[in-house]
């Protein structure tokens, strides 16, 4: 979270992980379809928004020990 903000709410935290979970089961329908295209355009943004997701707690973090 940016300075100054609160943690999210676990509100948030659903809302998060609801969305990376579509992501990753609409790849996986891809794969199963056939379709190679939608495959990889949903897992690679599922995978890069969990990515994005832990350098994020690794950075708050970091910051909170200095």
């Amino acid at each position: 979270m940016a300075r100054g903000q609160q943690n999210p709410n676990p509100l948030q935290l659903i809302g998060i992980a609801s969305m990376i979970t579509l992501f990753f089961v609409v790849g996986v329908l891809g794969i199963v379809r056939g379709d190679v295209i939608l495959a990889v355009v949903f897992l690679s943004i599922a995978i890069a928004l969990v990515l994005f997701m832990i350098v994020v707690y690794l950075s708050a973090r970091r910051r909170l020990h200095s």
